[in-house]
């Protein structure tokens, strides 16, 4: 999984650190900007951009997140955020389930099956009710039809993106 960090104290570098140690990839960290210290005010960096920067992760500083207040470094993590997080985020680094030919009917399968293949849903009785509540996107449709289903044609791209929710994604792709 993608992760912005944001954090300045010293506890919050002890979260990082975990972060860094996990299997996740850790690909900006906000952080508040040098501060002046000690007798000759020098500016010293918080522990959490000392460690970011020691594991070569890139650091934005923003005075503010506003980004009316917040200027060219809160625009830079807005940016970075919506490249990670988008629909249009990159595909590549998507969890992924690769459906087999026989799971077709009529070379379709249903969105309730392709959820509960994919482990988005544990039930189709929880697929139905995504579903129902608006929570399914399918390639940046939402699905409101219970019978909704994806056919063979349409992974001609290579694959079919499945978003559960405004943060789930995950890459469907054909055997």
């Amino acid at each position: 999984m993608k992760i912005i960090f944001a954090g300045t104290p010293e506890f919050a570098a002890t979260a990082l650190k975990g972060l860094i140690e996990s299997e996740h990839e850790v690909c900006l960290v906000l952080t508040q900007p040098d501060r002046a210290s000690g007798r000759g005010m020098k500016l010293t960096p918080s522990a959490v951009k000392t460690l970011a920067l020691a594991h070569d992760i890139p650091v934005a500083t923003p005075v503010t997140l506003s980004l009316k207040k917040g200027g060219e470094e809160a625009q830079k993590a807005q940016s970075a955020a919506k490249a990670l997080f988008s629909s249009s985020a990159d595909a590549e680094h998507m969890p992924t389930t690769v459906l087999k030919p026989e799971q077709f009917t009529d070379d379709a399968i249903t969105v309730i099956d392709i959820l509960v293949a994919a482990s988005l849903a544990k039930s189709k009785g929880e697929a139905r009710r995504l579903i129902e509540q608006g929570g399914i996107t399918v390639d940046d449709g939402r699905v409101t039809n219970l019978g909704a289903a994806v056919s063979k044609a349409d992974f001609a791209k290579g694959h079919v993106l499945v978003k559960k929710g405004k943060k789930v994604f995950h890459k469907i792709v054909l055997e």
